[in-house]
């Protein structure tokens, strides 16, 4: 016997700004900056590596790696 259980799950907060990392190490928190005030191109790249991180995290495979490119 099979059962599906559908789980409404809350989405991953969406962060208001980024601190900028002080002398290169990641660990001492400086600035704020407002994500509104990011290039679409550096929202686009902190993207890609948010989900880069989670499926890391996960131990899974990211399927967009093996979903074909349009050029």
């Amino acid at each position: 016997m099979k059962v599906k259980i559908d789980l409404d799950l809350q989405p991953f907060s969406t962060p208001n700004f980024v601190r900028l990392t002080v002398d290169g190490d990641a660990s001492k928190e400086g600035y704020p900056i407002p994500i509104k005030d990011l290039c679409p191109e550096t929202l686009e790249r902190l993207c890609e590596q948010f989900r880069h991180d989670v499926f890391v995290k996960a131990g899974k495979r990211d399927p967009e790696l093996d979903r074909p490119k349009c050029v």
